[in-house]
This record gives structure tokens, sequence and C-alpha cells, in this order.
């Protein structure tokens, strides 16, 4: 054969092998695909965008207090939609840090409405709530749309301690009630 017979025979295995590459399928993998759900959404989504911890709970694993826990635990349901949980963040998570990781798990026309600060019975420590409005969360769970100020959505933000109390300072938080009912002001953490 002649020198250029070998490279064109070379050309087309070569080019032959590329398109059986392209054309095979990748790996099965056991992570989520798409964007995580959100507040609002089937629990069926949840479940197939937020791996499952085999503890209950959803999430990667977060330490807190020399024991390990899911990011999401306690998620409840209404009519097979997900309208709760509590969530937990690595030690010293400064608050705004903490409510912007809430607010990706909020429908994305959550805006906020109000937000204060709280404290525990018998002075034990403060919490921070935050209010937040969706009209498509109304929508979906079939709930009057939120008014002009009112929230359809709350968020409780506290450092969850071994000894139970919460925080002298709300500076840096490591859990979140989330629900999709607001919180009221004055109430107690």
């Amino acid at each position: 054969m002649a020198p250029r017979a070998h490279r064109a025979v070379g050309v087309i295995l070569a080019a032959s092998g590329l398109g059986l590459a392209a054309c095979s399928s990748p790996p099965a993998s056991s992570a989520p695909s798409g964007p995580p759900a959100r507040l609002g959404s089937t629990l069926t989504q949840w479940q197939a965008t937020r791996p499952a911890s085999g503890d209950g709970g959803y999430g990667r694993a977060i330490p807190i207090d020399g024991t390990t826990t899911a990011e999401y635990t306690d998620v409840t349901t209404h009519q097979g939609r997900v309208v709760g949980w509590h969530q937990v963040f690595p030690a010293g998570s400064r608050l705004a840090r903490a409510e912007a990781a809430v607010r990706t798990a909020l429908p994305t026309d959550a805006r906020q409405t109000a937000s204060w600060r709280g404290s525990y019975a018998g002075g034990r420590g403060f919490c921070e709530f935050v209010s937040y409005q969706s009209a498509s969360l109304a929508s979906v769970l079939g709930t009057g749309a939120p008014t002009s100020s009112g929230g359809v959505i709350g968020a409780e933000f506290y450092e969850r301690t071994s000894h139970g109390a919460g925080s002298p300072s709300i500076a840096s938080v490591n859990a979140a009630t989330v629900q999709s009912a607001p919180f009221t002001q004055g109430e107690p953490c």
C-alpha cells in the first residue's frame, strides 16, 4: 500500500473511533439532575433533585456540635407539596450567607417583606425572623394572594447549640426553620 493510502486508512479509523466515542453514553450518575426543587414543589420533585441522606433527610451532611445531620430535615408537605423544612448550615455561617442559602430554595418570585429580631424565652439568646411573599406559591398552594406588605413565607434563623439555648449574637447561625406561613412579629424564638 502506498504511504498516502496508509494515511487515509489511519484517518478513517481514527475518525470512526471518535465517532463511536461521541455516540457512546456517559456512565450513569446517581447525582440529582436539574435545578433543586423549591418551597411549593411536589415531594416527588424535591426527592428527585435533592439526594436522600439515609436518615430521613435530604442534601449534604453537615457537622453540628460533633453530630452530622442532613442539610434538610423535617420536610413537611400538604397535599403532596413541600411546605416547610428545617435546614442546617456549617458552624460559623454568617446570617447573610444563611439567608442567601434559604433564598435559593424559595420560589423565584419570592421577595422579602419584613425582618425582625426575636428572643428566646428567659433571655437565652436571639433569632432572626424574615417574611417573604410569593404570588406563585400562593397560587400553587391555593391560598389567597399576599397583600402588598403581608408574607406567605416565614423563615427563622438561629444558632442551635448543644445545651439548647440560642446564641447571644445573631451574627452567626447554623439552622433555619422555613414554612409556607409567616411568623408573627413579637413571637418568641
